[in-house]
């Protein structure tokens, strides 16, 4: 009997019965309650909240939004390009064209911080000076003042 009570107690023992050891050789951890302090109990998962049925929609209805006439007293402007990068220190903007852009042309750069008008003295394209520019070209312009990405270069009539 002495050896199946050793037995059972080595069991008891390895398996943390009686304050003994876990199968992994660590001991038990127990949490210290100070006075007045409030044990908490595991908070249950969230539940998603049901997922709410749809209503039979209608077909949109198509309206034909025309674009709104100009201002009176306003001066129309055609579209030249689109400022894609600006060059700080050399104050260089580089333009896609989306029309012709000749030297000595009149220009309008505008933008949410930027409002000006100049005329073009050069256009460089992969570092070339050219005279004329071609519709959907890269070219380059020095400005006289700072631009931003994404303003429009506009050509006023």
């Amino acid at each position: 009997m002495a050896i199946l009570e050793k037995i059972i107690s080595a069991a008891f023992k390895f398996f943390g019965k009686k304050g003994g050891r876990s199968p992994k050789g660590e001991k038990k951890r127990r949490i210290k309650k100070t006075p007045g302090q409030k044990v908490r109990k595991p908070k249950a998962p969230r539940k998603s909240p049901p997922a709410a049925k749809k209503k039979a929609s209608k077909p949109a209805k198509k309206t034909s939004k025309k674009p709104a006439p100009p201002k009176k007293g306003a001066l129309q402007q055609e579209r030249i390009g689109v400022i894609t990068h600006y060059f700080s220190k050399i104050q260089v903007v580089v333009i896609k064209l989306t029309r012709e852009l000749k030297v000595g042309e009149r220009i309008h750069i505008k933008g949410r911080s930027s409002d000006f008008v100049q005329s073009v003295k050069s256009l460089q394209i992969e570092s070339v000076d050219v005279k004329v520019a071609k519709k959907g070209q890269l070219v380059g312009l020095r400005v006289n003042k700072i631009a931003k990405e994404g303003d429009l270069v506009l050509c006023p009539k």
